[in-house]
């Protein structure tokens, strides 16, 4: 009986791992089946890809904009065909040279330099002291007025930030703060859709010749066209083109 009961255990046990075996293989079974069939949904065509791009709403409603923002100082120079890089660094080029040419007044002092910028502190393009008027003149230079409304709002919220810390650390002075459109000779030539966008900054904001009579320089472009030739000027010696040429 002992010999016979054993027997019967071992048939079970054998049993059971027959039948183990038996499970493991068809879970395998059925989840290669689920993977087979979730990589078979997951697969997309270059076709539909191309369909779905085809059927894009935005896409369908997006069009070329070849022409540049008239708003912007580039727009003075469109005809020489200048990539994105060389507009910016015309814009900075053309910042540096103003500069150098206001440093030529014996009454301004350029203070910029001796301005540390701290952590946390916004960079200003220009910033001359007259000593014996007691007036610090900040100004922000732009290439182009033409920005969206928060970046816009961004721009007049430095100007007041810094105009207000100028207050405190020159006390005794005039702070005489401006936001230069270089793409303009005169205020007056701003149109009013770009005007719009600064009104916390009406008073502040100037064209090119405005800015030459705040810091008392005498000087102003004449005509448009005076303007465009100097930037062409400096536009050919910052990138050697045609240098032989005065």
């Amino acid at each position: 009986m002992s010999s016979k009961k054993k027997i019967i255990i071992i048939e079970d046990d054998e049993c059971k791992t027959d039948l183990s075996d038996n499970s493991d293989k068809s879970s395998k079974t059925i989840q290669d089946s689920v993977n087979k069939k979730d990589t078979i949904e997951n697969k997309i065509t270059i076709e539909e890809i191309k369909k779905i791009i085809c059927d894009n709403d935005y896409v369908k409603k997006c069009v070329s904009n070849s022409n540049k923002d008239i708003h912007s100082l580039s727009y003075l120079f469109d005809d020489m065909d200048l990539s994105q890089s060389d507009n910016i660094k015309v814009g900075h080029g053309l910042e540096k040279v103003l500069c150098q040419i206001i440093s030529k007044l014996p009454n301004l002092k350029n203070i910029k330099s001796y301005s540390k910028t701290v952590k946390g502190e916004k960079e200003k393009d220009h910033l001359f002291l007259d000593e014996e008027k007691k007036i610090v003149y900040y100004s922000e230079l732009k290439s182009n007025l033409n920005l969206d409304t928060e970046k816009s709002k961004i721009t007049i919220k430095k100007c007041l930030k810094i105009k207000e810390d100028l207050k405190k650390i020159y006390p005794d002075y005039i702070i005489k703060m401006s936001l230069v459109g270089l793409r303009y000779c005169n205020k007056n030539d701003i149109p009013s859709v770009i005007r719009k966008k600064y009104e916390n900054l009406s008073d502040n904001l100037i064209g090119i010749n405005d800015y030459f009579t705040l810091l008392g320089l005498n000087f102003i472009f004449t005509h448009n066209d005076e303007y465009k030739e100097t930037l062409q000027f400096l536009i050919k010696k910052m990138f050697k083109l045609n240098d032989d040429e005065e």
